[in-house]
């Protein structure tokens, strides 16, 4: 919406403080589990944010104010397809990206080598 896109740093996705945030959709024990180890694995090359306080739409508005180009959020898809939804600041378009796929995926986009829409199955 104009009203989160006009609280939004707009900053060079590679020039933000913190590159990825991840988010439990929820504070249940299975969905913070999956999303900490998420966590754990993108730290190995990104700077990561983790949030499980708030609803969904205030932690995206935090890590959008924040300047995060992107947000991770773990739902109970992620635990049955082993993917995960990732959210881009700007536009606020979300794809599901396999698991396997996301530290590689993010680099993709980071270095302008695979445009945001194409790196994964768009959410409707």
């Amino acid at each position: 919406s104009s009203r989160v896109l006009a609280a939004v740093l707009p900053i060079p996705y590679h020039m933000a403080p913190i590159d990825v945030s991840v988010f439990p959709l929820m504070k249940k024990p299975e969905l913070v589990k999956f999303a900490t180890d998420i966590k754990e694995e993108l730290e190995r090359d990104f700077v990561v944010d983790y949030d499980q306080t708030g609803s969904i739409g205030r932690r995206y508005l935090r890590s959008a104010t924040a300047g995060t180009p992107f947000a991770v959020t773990v739902d109970y898809e992620s635990l049955e397809n082993n993917d995960v939804t990732v959210r881009d600041r700007d536009t606020e378009k979300q794809i599901r990206v396999p698991i396997d796929k996301l530290r590689e995926t993010l680099h993709n986009i980071f270095n302008d080598r695979l445009k945001f829409e194409d790196a994964g199955t768009p959410v409707k």
